[in-house]
């Protein structure tokens, strides 16, 4: 169709989530011919479908996003996390706290935005639960000394409402921008718990963000951080 000049020159490519019974579609323009670049490289879809500016936030980040965020590779995740970050107030979302968020592993503690746990109460907490992409048990994730993510209902001491994911697990979804009802991509990251669908507020969404990618978060000052959590 396309080379008899019925069709526009794009495939629509639909990812069936077979665990979630939803299907998306994206749009992905073809490279072939064209000089184009590969499937991360698509340029950023706005509103009438023009193409933004090469130097708005939306073109940078659209020069980044691939058809899902699971297809790209690490380096170009790492640009996709600096672009977000960079712009935090436009590209993450806040909203009034609804979880209690604790970090627990290497540079845990250099983190701001988000609380801490001593290994046994982590391990007591992530007993039975596994991570929601690669299922592996949470539990022998602390005992490894990898880098582990609580959420709680907020205020919830007991932690019975707890999930715990691998940090970088978490990190990757965080990451996975917003599509309208068109299926185009927008400028912004989830803000949801991938289990409970709790809302994290954006600190919490940045502290995330960096603790998967081993960096540390700058500290904040107390009247910012009031409502984490101590170690426990």
């Amino acid at each position: 169709l396309a080379a008899a000049g019925l069709a526009p020159r794009a495939t629509l490519t639909v990812v069936a989530e077979s665990s979630r019974g939803q299907q998306r579609a994206s749009l992905a323009t073809e490279a072939a011919g064209r000089g184009g670049g590969p499937a991360d490289h698509i340029p950023f879809p706005v509103p009438g479908g023009a193409v933004p500016p090469e130097d708005s936030l939306a073109a940078a980040l659209g020069s980044l996003v691939g058809l899902r965020v699971e297809r790209l590779d690490e380096a170009a995740l790492n640009r996709l996390q600096a672009r977000v970050l960079a712009d935090a107030e436009e590209c993450v979302p806040n909203c009034d706290q609804e979880l209690d968020v604790f970090l627990v592993g290497p540079s845990a503690e250099s983190c701001a935005g988000a609380g801490l746990l001593s290994q046994d109460r982590a391990l007591e907490v992530c007993s039975g639960r596994q991570d929601f992409i690669l299922f592996e048990p949470m539990d022998e994730a602390v005992r490894r000394g990898e880098r582990v993510v609580i959420a709680a209902q907020r205020g919830d001491a007991s932690m019975r409402s707890a999930q715990a994911y691998l940090a970088r697990s978490v990190r990757r979804w965080l990451l996975e921008l917003k599509c309208d009802g068109a299926g185009r991509v927008i400028q912004q990251t989830r803000n949801l718990d991938p289990i409970t669908r709790r809302r994290f507020t954006r600190e919490q969404v940045v502290a995330i963000l960096h603790f998967g990618a081993h960096l540390p978060v700058p500290q904040t000052t107390t009247a910012e951080t009031e409502n984490t959590m101590p170690m426990t």
